[in-house]
């Protein structure tokens, strides 16, 4: 399933590191809150909080239309 397409990003806080916050949730299953970051990110190296984690990088490749990004990111919901 598709959830949507972001085509625009707004600049953060200086010292945070990039990122998506993300709410997913599907009738019958539990709710699930995340962060997704961005690689390259010179800020990912100072990251106070051990949240950037290698599993929640996302792997941005070129649009087919030439607009911008792609990125796709598999979640796994457990059932409410």
């Amino acid at each position: 399933m598709k959830l949507c397409r972001i085509q625009y990003f707004v600049a953060v806080a200086e010292e945070v590191q990039a990122h998506l916050h993300m709410k997913v949730s599907a009738p019958g299953y539990q709710l699930i809150t995340t962060q997704l970051y961005f690689p390259g990110d010179p800020r990912g190296d100072d990251d106070i909080a051990s949240a950037v984690k290698p599993e929640l990088m996302l792997d941005p490749k070129p649009a087919a239309d030439g607009r911008g990004v792609d990125v796709e990111y598999d979640y796994v919901l457990d059932p409410a």
